[in-house]
């Protein structure tokens, strides 16, 4: 699982993108967080979760693009991405830090 885009806009509108190969068909979920990085520049640990995870059930196929969006509430210049899925993925995977400023 990869996180392929992250994007926040100058209004804190964010949209994530998400490519996915699964192993089998069968049904599994996908968990994606946002966040604040607690600090360390661009590739930081990523900080206390921003809003309400968004999850999507998966299935019947081994190849899947998500596309998720947020609304930042507080404006700050730097945000990240989670997705972890259940049962989990070799790469659950949080997302560099990009800069919204």
């Amino acid at each position: 699982m990869a996180i392929d885009r992250l994007s926040v806009g100058a209004s804190g509108a964010a949209t994530s993108v998400v490519a996915i190969s699964a192993e089998t068909t069968e049904p599994f979920t996908v968990t994606i967080t946002w966040h604040a990085p607690s600090g360390g520049g661009s590739f930081g640990p990523l900080g206390h979760n921003r809003g309400d995870p968004w999850t999507v059930t998966l299935s019947g196929s081994q190849s899947y693009t998500v596309t998720s969006q947020h609304q930042f509430d507080d404006m700050q210049c730097r945000y990240g991405v989670r997705a972890v899925s259940d049962p989990p993925a070799e790469q659950n995977q949080g997302y560099p830090v990009t800069n919204a400023c």
